[in-house]
């Protein structure tokens, strides 16, 4: 049971992004997100400190980031906080997220978070976090640059980890069938 709280937390998450969207602008929204925040921290030192790490969790765990600041986003940019080609770069950016991960899923590659991950996850939250307390727009939109960078930079990674083990299998394959044959 107690290894499962990594993953009830990352579940958590999500319903809390749907509470956010409902509830902002309120000092409750704010409450929530703070929240969230604090759940992401605690479910991945909670997974690495007691050995609590699973392949579900490593699937879980981004996809309910996304989801969570998704739908933070959509609400910021509905209330008009956040530019339109930011919105529109992050959309896109999660739906390749998410194609990444299905092919993952789907081909059994090993999927896990890289440094580049890391700091876009880390600039998407302080983005909503400078949007939600309606700092300067300078800082705002140096947040914003900062998150394409990195974004640009994690995506690439992941990309290239993707093609890498895809071509490692492929490898494998051929020497599989070379070998196969041989011994016919």
């Amino acid at each position: 049971m107690m290894r499962q709280v990594p993953n009830f937390l990352s579940v958590v998450r999500v319903f809390i992004g749907f509470a956010f969207f409902f509830t902002f602008p309120s000092f409750l929204s704010k409450v929530l997100f703070y929240i969230a925040l604090f759940t992401d921290l605690i479910d991945g030192y909670i997974a690495r400190k007691f050995n609590f790490q699973s392949r579900a969790g490593e699937v879980l765990d981004p996809l309910a980031d996304k989801t969570f600041f998704g739908l933070v986003l959509i609400k910021l940019y509905m209330a008009g906080i956040l530019e339109q080609w930011f919105f529109y770069l992050v959309s896109i950016q999660y739906s390749v997220y998410v194609v990444i991960v299905a092919l993952y899923l789907k081909k059994h590659f090993d999927f896990k978070a890289n440094i580049c991950g890391k700091i876009t996850g880390t600039m998407i939250a302080l983005v909503s976090f400078l949007a939600i307390n309606n700092a300067d727009p300078l800082y705002l939109n140096l947040a914003c640059f900062v998150y394409v960078l990195s974004m640009s930079v994690s995506t690439y990674v992941y990309w290239k980890n993707f093609l890498t083990q895809k071509k490692a299998k492929l490898m494998v394959a051929k020497k599989h069938l070379y070998r196969d044959s041989k011994n016919d």
